[in-house]
């Protein structure tokens, strides 16, 4: 019966693991669900392989619902467990899952720190090696502007078309995710031309998706924020609106949440509320809070609720926006918690020496790709330098915090961090 019983687990993760893999770019809030039950079942047989793939799928499916802050640590663990028994495919896997995790926590050059052994190694498959590349440049990016991160995203589009293991519909998605990323460090460095371009041939690709539901909302949800923010920053409002509109008649999926929550946030207060449409920035900004709720959105939870009680309180509606700050405050108050565990386990991420015996991935390999990228990281240490450095504070007035016994200049007042004023009497 044991034997049985054991048998039937096997068939059962096998079973859980294989679809869910499947879906885990046109369903990954289904993937999370049948990964979460693959895991327990590999957990309770103990069975490691079985256990770390199941982990690896819920980290990537977890990243692609907006999960990114909460995972890190599971993220760090399997990475770990995965590089003791020798699971590089794996591994790899969670190393370009850890680099989002890391740009989510605000840690973008631990996150390229965490992606450049997959960059360097020899025989990763043609997608992960494209997928370490696309967050190879958005952690780089965040140093200054260079070509090395076009280059990267060049490079990762090319992997894709030539894969000949990806199907067409996600070749496609797999793209236009390259045209979000592309647009978005376009409107980054000031080219508003060149950001709605992208953004629009991203469009295009996905246009020509044989079947749409190839698309869980991620990529045309993110193609579409794109569009609409560099159409305002081109102060084309009307153009902007109408590109957004159609995206908010769509039902929410948890892909797609954290995009239209943004898109519904930005056509509030820089389309809306200027023009004097209070009714219609009120429910847009309702709607994106709620959204927010539901999907676990904090950051773009609390931002909603400062701009709806900005409303109310331009409205008179007083005892609305104390509610409002209120629950903005809350939100608020979670993230830091949750960035300060995370920081505090992502120590473990950096590169680690080759093992005895095994040659360095240099001798390995003359020109790994990735290399322009690990130049421009090394050209700027005092940048880069905040991948080994430990956690920010993030308690407020912490960064700013004057060393113990060195004295307050005169005049200055103390502040309490938490927006109170202790002396108010100043010099004249």
């Amino acid at each position: 019966m044991a034997a049985r019983g054991e048998t039937q687990a096997n068939v059962e993760v096998g079973t859980l693991v294989v679809p869910a893999w499947q879906l885990r770019w046109r369903a990954p809030e289904l993937a999370l669900v049948l990964g979460e039950r693959a895991l327990a079942l590999a957990s309770a047989r103990q069975d490691d392989a079985d256990r770390l793939r199941a982990e690896a799928l819920v980290v990537f499916a977890g990243n692609r619902v907006g999960r990114g802050v909460r995972i890190a640590e599971r993220a760090l663990d399997a990475l770990k467990a995965a590089e003791k028994i020798g699971a590089h495919e794996t591994a790899w896997l969670l190393r370009v899952e850890l680099a989002a995790c890391a740009r989510s926590v605000g840690a973008p050059l631990t996150g390229f720190a965490a992606v450049m052994p997959v960059l360097e190694a020899p025989d990763v498959p043609a997608e992960l090696r494209a997928s370490a590349l696309v967050q190879a440049s958005e952690c780089l990016v965040t140093v200054g502007r260079g070509d090395e991160p076009t280059h990267a995203l060049a490079e990762a589009d090319q992997l894709y078309v030539a894969d000949t293991e990806l199907d067409e519909d996600m070749r496609l998605v797999l793209r236009g995710l390259i045209r979000a990323v592309q647009a978005a460090q376009h409107r980054r460095w000031g080219d508003i031309a060149a950001a709605i371009g992208a953004a629009r041939e991203g469009l295009d690709l996905l246009s020509r998706l044989a079947d749409q539901s190839a698309d869980s909302g991620q990529a045309h949800g993110r193609l579409t924020l794109e569009l609409v923010l560099a159409l305002m920053d081109a102060n084309r409002m009307l153009d902007a609106s109408a590109v957004g509109g159609p995206m908010l008649d769509r039902p929410v999926r948890a892909p797609g949440a954290s995009t239209a929550g943004w898109l519904r946030l930005a056509l509030a207060t820089r389309v809306h509320l200027p023009a004097g449409r209070v009714a219609v920035a009120r429910d847009m900004l309702a709607d994106a809070a709620a959204s927010a709720e539901r999907h676990q959105l904090d950051t773009l939870l609390a931002e909603s609720l400062l701009a709806l009680a900005h409303v109310h309180e331009v409205s008179g509606e007083l005892a609305d926006a104390l509610t409002n700050l209120r629950a903005a405050h809350a939100a608020e108050r979670r993230r830091p918690r949750r960035l300060r565990r995370a920081r505090q386990a992502r120590r473990g991420v950096l590169r680690r020496p080759p093992p005895a015996g095994r040659p360095a991935p240099a001798a390995r390999r003359p020109a790994p790709p990735g290399r322009g990228l690990h130049q421009a990281h090394r050209r700027h240490p005092a940048r880069g330098s905040e991948a080994a450095a430990p956690p920010v504070a993030t308690r407020p007035g912490a960064q700013g915090r004057r060393p113990q016994g060195q004295a307050r200049p005169p005049g200055c007042r103390r502040h309490d961090g938490g927006g109170s004023v202790r002396g108010t009497r100043t010099r004249r």
